[in-house]
């Protein structure tokens, strides 16, 4: 992997192409706010974790995807 900007772009694609929207959070905490069906269900931190939204009813099933996801977009980035 070239950087972590390099990632954040294909794990951003990635999430995409499985039905998540990710827009840049207003919170100098975290880098991006993940919606799936237009819902806030979690968020990228600068620690490089994910986080589900203590505020809305979230799935783990989604958690696990956005994971997943990630750890696979890691590992075919090297």
């Amino acid at each position: 992997m070239r950087s972590k900007i390099d990632f954040y772009k294909q794990f951003f694609e990635q999430l995409a192409r499985r039905g998540f929207q990710v827009r840049r959070s207003n919170s100098s905490d975290y880098l991006a706010d993940i919606y799936y069906k237009k819902q806030l269900v979690a968020f990228y931190t600068k620690a490089d974790t994910i986080e589900k939204n203590p505020f809305m009813t979230v799935r783990d099933k989604e958690i696990n995807l956005i994971n997943d996801t990630a750890r696979a977009t890691a590992l075919k980035a090297g």
